[in-house]
């Protein structure tokens, strides 16, 4: 009797415990209980994905390999923390070492984020360095607040590092008004990816080419020889650490699409220019260059100063496209192009 459960026990803490390994990743349900996940293979993605976000950001990662041993032996020896008196803790005297010689500046604070209280905070307060520590650190010729420690990741970003950043959000709004800050540049994000205008939702595609002779049109590439026009109409702050920067462009998209022979024979002049003039016995293959008018927003983290989210769609109705130049007509009762100027005979 005493055994009784046993078994749903160790499948609910095997299930709890996947959960926290993989989070993103539930099982479905037919499978909770018969499936665990292989521990060394997730953790070296894990690691491996950490690694790729470690470089990404450029953080440095001091290595230890020049580390003296005799000075670590020595700690030891002597119980000097992070060491115990039962000589334990060779791992942590590694990183304390990197962080002496390495890492700490006397311009600037170094904060070692550690959950190991035990082996470098103060006795009666965790987020300050043990007394043998700031000892260290002094006399490696550092102030004394030099280094300093911080048990918990989540509140050091809430209390000390977004507050900073955040205290410039009206500089970086004022910066990206105007297109750019730092190295984040609306207009060559719009540029890098306005490929993207390829899968907006909507029946776009066909109310631009409305009345043109092409049939089952489809857009093949953004031509990026021509200019490529970004006005950054507002930028808003959503939180702390996110802005959303809601822009117009007009880009120059190929499209390519079936024409009958026999409209385009009626034609005195057309859009477009032929890719195979006898694609089968009723069509022509033609490829035409449409400008068209996106807006577009883009949400970004300003910690990464990086676009996290963005969304496009087509800029209003279009009316048409100038016979001249080709820039979209934007409004129905226009008698002359925005851009090249050319008047038309809309009787």
């Amino acid at each position: 009797m005493g055994n009784r459960g046993t078994g749903n026990r160790g499948t609910g803490y095997r299930n709890r415990h996947f959960r926290i390994l993989s989070p993103e990743f539930p099982l479905p349900h037919s499978q909770q209980f018969s499936q665990i996940p292989d521990i060394a293979q997730v953790c070296a993605e894990y690691e491996k994905r950490l690694r790729e976000r470690i470089a990404g950001l450029k953080i440095l990662t001091p290595t230890y390999d020049d580390i003296p041993q005799a000075v670590v032996v020595k700690r030891a020896l002597d119980a000097r923390k992070p060491f115990t008196a039962s000589q334990k803790s060779y791992r942590d005297t590694l990183i304390w070492e990197t962080v002496l010689r390495k890492v700490a500046d006397g311009g600037h604070e170094t904060v070692l984020v550690t959950g190991n209280k035990n082996d470098f905070s103060d006795a009666k307060d965790s987020e300050r360095l043990h007394q043998q520590l700031e000892e260290d650190v002094t006399q490696a010729g550092f102030p004394h607040t030099a280094v300093g420690i911080c048990t918990d990741l989540a509140r050091l970003v809430r209390e000390r590092i977004l507050p900073e950043i955040t205290a410039g959000t009206d500089d970086i709004i004022s910066a990206l008004e105007t297109d750019s800050y730092g190295p984040l540049s609306i207009k060559n994000w719009f540029i890098e990816n306005a490929i993207l205008v390829r899968d907006m939702p909507g029946d776009w595609l066909e109310d631009v080419l409305r009345g043109s002779d092409f049939e089952s049109p489809e857009v093949v590439d953004v031509d990026l020889t021509e200019p490529v026009d970004v006005q950054v109409d507002g930028v808003t702050k959503i939180d702390d650490a996110t802005v959303i920067a809601e822009a117009t462009a007009t880009c120059t998209l190929v499209v390519e699409g079936f024409v009958y022979k026999g409209d385009y024979y009626a034609s005195e002049g057309v859009p477009y220019h032929i890719l195979d003039s006898d694609w089968n016995e009723h069509y022509i293959w033609a490829e035409q260059y449409v400008k068209l008018p996106v807006r577009f927003s883009v949400t970004i983290d300003v910690v990464s100063n990086k676009v996290v989210n963005d969304e496009l769609q087509q800029f209003g109705e279009i009316y048409g496209h100038c016979s001249s130049c080709g820039v979209p007509i934007l409004h129905d009762a226009a008698e002359s192009c925005t851009a090249c100027g050319v008047a038309w005979n809309r009787g």
